[in-house]
């Protein structure tokens, strides 16, 4: 009896074994088209699927269990163009499909912030110089390729911070861990500014694969655009000036929402306090007052830093501006004068010129004179002398 008993258990071990084997009978299931005859698949289980025939549509569903990252992985795909977006079911809507994302190339990874049961429609997004013009050139095959919905636990302390009304508060000088994940993350941090000075962004370990970027805004919830962006994105390290108390809002993102990983890495904004008493003046409306022949000691700080004043010399002559103690900056001087035709713009009387320049002044009426680093790539925190003297 033994031997009968044995070989009916090798039998239907083999038997399980052959038919859960990937590409044999765990296929995709026709008709899929709506999220109404989603496929319900597990996860970390693969399966085969065609995009079959013109503008087929696949729908799939799977439950979650906690936050964390969905990920959508292919392999074998035929020539097509491969999009996947995650919904949930919406039962009383006018429309079933409640998207979360758009469409991402596959394979892919989407951002899931709590347990539950999610959708994921699958297609060929094949588009014509950018346009979709109907699906007409979307393409098509019969030829099937295999698929997998994997989950991953949520290792970023900070998630969900992925917009302004979830920003993640931070202190000053305090080092944080983040990382950039999926492709197309931004992490959004808010931190209370007490007086003017600057903000500092800066970062280590960061993951090879990033480019990691970072700009700043502020948030006004009954503005018609609550969300103002102050500083638009930059290499890290970063600053920007502000001059007002309040609460400000660092963005952290790749370049340019192509780049993803799942490592760690080390960042914190510090506060450095103002040390120009010139500050604000980046603006000809904020220039501030100065003799033809003072001696004004000023910063260039952050990059891209400028500084106006207003001169309004007794005669016309030459205006010599000469500088020291300067270090790094290659201090350079504009002059303009107000446009006679419209208060709120500058004529460019003499372009920007390295400093020692002679300016010329042929008339008696107020201009303005701007200090910057001639190609703003350097900047410093340390106080510099720029000396006038007007002959």
């Amino acid at each position: 009896m033994k031997k009968p008993i044995i070989a009916i258990i090798t039998t239907t071990l083999l038997f399980l074994v052959y038919s859960c084997e990937p590409g044999k009978d765990n296929a995709s299931i026709e008709p899929n088209d709506t999220i109404d005859q989603a496929n319900t698949i597990g996860l970390n289980t693969e399966f085969s699927m065609a995009i079959y025939p013109h503008l087929d549509i696949d729908w799939y569903e799977v439950e979650v269990p906690g936050q964390g990252y969905l990920q959508v992985l292919v392999r074998d795909v035929p020539d097509l163009y491969l999009v996947a977006r995650l919904a949930t079911y919406d039962e009383w809507g006018e429309e079933k499909e409640n998207y979360l994302t758009g469409r991402r190339k596959t394979p892919c990874a989407m951002h899931i912030f709590e347990e539950g049961t999610y959708f994921i429609k699958m297609r060929d997004y094949t588009t014509y110089a950018g346009y979709w013009l109907g699906g007409q050139y979307s393409k098509y095959s019969e030829d099937e390729f295999y698929v997998k919905f994997n989950f991953i636990e949520e290792f970023d302390p900070h998630e969900p911070n992925y917009d302004v009304e979830n920003a993640v508060e931070v202190e000053f000088g305090e080092e944080y861990e983040s990382a950039i994940y999926p492709r197309g993350d931004e992490d959004w941090f808010k931190v209370n500014v007490e007086e003017q000075g600057y903000l500092q962004v800066q970062t280590r370990n960061v993951p090879d694969e990033l480019e990691l970027q970072a700009y700043f805004a502020v948030y006004d919830e009954y503005a018609e655009e609550p969300v103002e962006v102050i500083k638009d994105k930059a290499n890290i390290p970063v600053e920007i000036a502000v001059t007002e108390p309040g609460e400000y809002y660092i963005v952290l993102s790749d370049d340019r929402n192509r780049n993803e990983s799942k490592d760690l890495f080390n960042w914190k904004v510090n506060f450095i306090p103002e040390m120009d008493k010139y500050e604000p003046n980046d603006h000809f409306t904020d220039a501030k007052e100065i003799g033809v022949n003072d001696t004004i000691r000023l910063a260039i700080f952050p990059r891209g830093d400028k500084d106006f004043f207003k001169i309004t010399p007794e005669t016309s002559g030459n205006l010599r501006v000469m500088s020291k103690g300067h270090g790094d900056i290659e201090p350079s001087v504009a002059l303009y004068s107000l446009d006679p035709d419209d208060p709120n713009k500058l004529i460019e009387l003499k372009s920007k010129t390295r400093i020692p320049a002679d300016l010329e002044i042929e008339e008696v009426k107020e201009y303005y004179i701007k200090i910057s680093d001639r190609r703003h790539r350097n900047a410093s925190q340390d106080l510099f002398d720029v000396v006038l003297r007007f002959e």
